[in-house]
């Protein structure tokens, strides 16, 4: 799947995952996140937006998605870490 342009300074892309409900953002710095649990209608509402670099860091990052960044341009691609373990009880 490719990341869908966008017209904004800071973000070169996007595409949203529905089974997974998450949205993974290309910033143009190259750099990538996964922020998780984001309801479609939350995508929409961010590439109907009149400035989607604004809207993205005013209103969608105040809703607190949690994130993971994957990638940025300095390291090698990175994958999300597995889940904590549960503590071995004694």
């Amino acid at each position: 799947m490719e990341y869908q342009p966008v017209d904004s300074e800071a973000i070169e892309g996007m595409r949203y995952h529905d089974v997974r409900q998450v949205l993974d953002v290309k910033f143009t710095t190259g750099s990538i996140y996964w922020y998780f649990d984001v309801a479609r209608w939350e995508y929409e509402e961010l590439l109907a937006a009149e400035s989607i670099g604004n809207w993205f860091n005013t209103v969608f990052k105040a809703r607190g998605h949690r994130y993971a960044e994957i990638y940025r341009p300095s390291d090698l691609p990175r994958r999300l870490p597995p889940p904590p373990r549960q503590p071995t009880l004694h």
